[in-house]
């Protein structure tokens, strides 16, 4: 569940507190028994950081326009979700871990950079069309394609071929539009655990 505006407190009966959570809008502060363990999620819709102990583990999300760049400690970490018109690139550190889509209407190219190989999904009536090297290797029904057939370039069309999760997908499509939401990347659940997200977006 996201994480309660407020403060929030986890202890066992007679014992003191062993975390504390105080959220102040998109502004999140986890205190732990271990101080090691705390850390501080702040920022807003343009630009988000986990600032944990220790710079090497910090991770800052950015929007610009429609675009969304990973940044870690260290370039070989990197990551970002670019749009231009009908193309989406994953870029990630060296070119050959790069994917890119270009949509048309009934057609979705997917390159993958290391290999220099194409994929094509081709809706053709009610099927899509699974096509590389000009075979066709999988067809299934178009009703099953993730959130349908697009109407607009978006990851969780291509989540599979872009080696992201669907949910990772659909974080990323919904932030190009609306900003970044924290509870994407935070959670905590009834028995105290908090769950953090930004190892998926890599």
């Amino acid at each position: 569940m996201p994480v309660p505006e407020g403060r929030t407190q986890f202890r066992n009966p007679g014992l003191p507190p062993r975390l504390t959570l105080q959220r102040e809008g998109e502004e999140i502060s986890v205190d732990a028994t271990q101080h090691s363990d705390d850390f501080r999620v702040k920022g807003g819709t343009d630009e988000v950081t986990i600032d944990r102990f220790g710079f090497q583990t910090d991770v800052t999300f950015r929007r610009s326009g429609d675009d969304i760049v990973v940044d870690r400690p260290g370039y070989n970490l990197d990551t970002a979700v670019r749009r231009q018109g009908n193309e989406l690139t994953v870029d990630r550190a060296g070119v050959h871990n790069d994917v890119s889509a270009r949509f048309s209407e009934d057609k979705i190219q997917i390159r993958h950079h290391g290999t220099n190989s194409i994929t094509s999904l081709e809706r053709r009536g009610e099927d899509v069309l699974v096509r590389q090297h000009g075979y066709t290797v999988d067809q299934y029904p178009a009703t099953l394609f993730p959130g349908g057939w697009p109407a607009e370039p978006n990851l969780t069309a291509i989540a599979d071929h872009a080696y992201l999760t669907p949910r990772t997908a659909d974080a990323l499509d919904r932030w190009s539009k609306d900003g970044i939401d924290v509870d994407d990347l935070i959670r905590v659940n009834r028995q105290g655990e908090v769950h953090t997200f930004d190892h998926e977006y890599q």
